[in-house]
């Protein structure tokens, strides 16, 4: 038995020390880390010019947004997840683990192409 409650609370220590934690915040535009900050290296080797497969192998998840006969865009896209602050007893957090979900926020880079070559990125 003794054994047995030792293992149940290993198991517990770990479950906990495991959890990601998420921050708490108000407004994600201007609390959480900007895309081009995020992946500043990967974008300080992005040229006019750059061929798609290029782009790829710096931004793995790109993905096909739209497509014509001579332009092409290619999107990547970031998401982090946040608790929202809630506040009910001026600005004191008062906030329920258990019943509140994770919010995700989504921030993207546009990467424009024409003949399969890069001619401008942007952050949507």
């Amino acid at each position: 038995m003794k054994n047995l409650i030792i293992a149940a609370f290993l198991l517990l220590l770990c479950a906990c020390s495991s959890t990601k934690q998420l921050p708490i915040i108000s407004d994600p535009k201007t609390e959480l880390p900007k895309i081009k900050q995020l992946f500043k290296k990967e974008l300080s080797t992005v040229q006019v010019g750059d061929y798609i497969k290029e782009i790829k192998e710096k931004f793995p998840s790109l993905y096909l947004a739209s497509d014509s006969m001579k332009n092409t865009v290619y999107e990547f896209s970031h998401k982090q997840a946040y608790l929202p602050k809630t506040n009910l007893d001026n600005d004191k957090v008062s906030l329920r683990q258990s019943s509140i979900s994770p919010i995700e926020y989504e921030q993207k880079i546009a990467f424009y192409f024409i003949n399969k070559k890069l001619v401008h990125w942007q952050v949507k």
